[in-house]
């Protein structure tokens, strides 16, 4: 099967982030992926199938999907009721120029949309609501369209606090229906994974918990718990795991004093990190060189 990649660039012009269009799907619509774009589809009339990452579903009128790039998805139309589908094309920074360097819709929805909830299945990137047949979902997608298609002055900065009005009713939406339960587990690991891979990056930096609780905008006795719950361990326990390891390859791989070895990675107290170096890996920092480095 032959998947088409689109680039944004193909759809908008000039310095455009923000792209409304009306697809008529009258038969089939081929497999494709974006590779750096997020795409609303909401289907406003007609009926078919929807194909997304190999497994088919039909889909109606008021049914709303979501698809983060490098998500392969297909439609189908029925012949006697050809699709009419709505789409908002967008990058993350028309969302917030901080997420200038992000892809990935669970980016979006981690640190804009206050990581409320989680969406789709692994590898991640798709959602789907069916049966929104009018509120403000279709009102917003109206709007966003005819401001588009006029394209009058400030029309750009409408487009833009409209597509958050968008995001912020569809999660509203998925709130309250049965998947935010069904994903639960997966936001729970997505909240310690993302937590490991900051504490993996910054682990040489006064790191506390409320710090990271913040991050994911959650309490931080909830932070804490689901971090356990997950990984097994405390925060201070993986930052301690982090760092000594770090120290074991500096050990091995440089000529660094250990003081200085113990400066970079977080530790400013020599006797402490000698106490928690012996009790990880049972030898001494000078003990650690000695006995694994390459001669």
């Amino acid at each position: 099967m032959t998947i088409f990649a689109m680039q944004f660039s193909q759809y908008v012009e000039g310095d455009q982030e923000i792209r409304i269009l009306v697809d008529q799907v009258p038969g089939h619509h081929a497999a494709h992926l974006h590779q750096d774009f997020i795409e609303i589809a909401y289907v406003e009339s007609g009926s078919g199938t929807q194909t997304v990452n190999g497994q088919t579903a039909e889909i109606h009128p008021g049914d709303l999907f979501m698809f983060n790039a490098q998500v392969v998805h297909a439609f189908d139309s029925s012949p006697k009721e050809p699709l009419v589908i709505y789409n908002c094309l967008f990058q993350p920074p028309s969302i917030d120029s901080s997420l200038k360097d992000c892809r990935n819709f669970l980016d979006v929805v981690y640190h804009y949309l206050f990581h409320s909830l989680y969406t789709g299945e692994e590898p991640g990137g798709y959602v789907r609501l069916d049966g929104l047949k009018g509120g403000d979902v279709k009102h917003i997608l109206h709007e966003m369209y005819a401001e588009y298609d006029r394209k009058e002055k400030g029309y750009r900065q409408i487009l833009r606090a409209d597509l958050m009005k968008l995001l912020i009713a569809i999660f509203r939406l998925y709130e309250k229906g049965d998947q935010q339960r069904k994903n639960l587990p997966i936001y729970k690991r997505l909240i310690a994974q993302e937590a490991a891979a900051y504490l993996r990056s910054h682990y040489a930096e006064n790191i506390r918990c409320e710090q990271l609780a913040g991050r994911a905008y959650l309490s931080v006795n909830y932070f804490r718990g689901v971090f356990k719950e997950i990984t097994g361990m405390t925060v201070v326990q993986m930052l301690q795991n982090i760092r000594i390891n770090a120290a074991s390859d500096l050990l091995i791989g440089t000529d660094l004093p250990v003081v200085d070895i113990a400066g970079q990675v977080g530790y400013a107290d020599l006797k402490y990190f000698y106490k928690l170096f012996g009790q990880m890996k049972a030898v001494t920092p000078k003990e650690y060189r000695m006995r694994n480095r390459v001669q």
